[in-house]
């Protein structure tokens, strides 16, 4: 006759209760992580943003040069040179930067960080990628106008 261990009812229960506690922490992990990445991207968001109201600020001054009588040109030209001088911080190139360059050891690039945010997903990446280079381009727009008009 032999011996043929099987489990006892109280190993059973211990075993599925294990299996649902580690599935519980699981899930526990997957919405940590799921925080980490939103806290992550608000601080891309806040950096980002920033330069954002920069350029947009800036290049809605530039807009008013053309946009007035011509006796009021000068003055219009005037503001925009003190808007760009004293509000607009490089906003351009910083922007260039976070998309091309690899960035150093406390920032990553902003390709990088969107994929993240995104968890990978080609279509939005696309998207804000599309909205991230329509900036760049107001920048420009903004960086010749102050040489044109400076």
């Amino acid at each position: 006759m032999a011996f043929i261990p099987s489990e006892s009812e109280e190993l059973a229960f211990m075993k599925n209760m294990m299996n649902n506690i580690d599935n519980r922490l699981d899930r526990m992990d997957n919405r940590f992580n799921d925080i980490e990445r939103l806290i992550q991207w608000n601080v891309v968001q806040v950096n980002f943003g920033q330069l954002e109201q920069r350029i947009n600020a800036v290049s809605l001054e530039f807009q008013y040069v053309y946009a007035v009588p011509q006796a009021a040109v000068q003055n219009r030209k005037k503001i925009f040179i003190a808007n760009y001088d004293g509000d607009y911080q490089n906003s351009g190139t910083k922007l260039y930067q976070a998309i091309v360059q690899k960035q150093g050891t406390f920032q990553e690039n902003l390709g990088t960080s969107v994929l993240r945010y995104t968890k990978n997903d080609r279509r939005k990446t696309q998207i804000f990628l599309l909205g991230v280079m329509q900036l760049l381009l107001q920048a420009v727009k903004v960086e010749m106008g102050y040489l044109l008009v400076n």
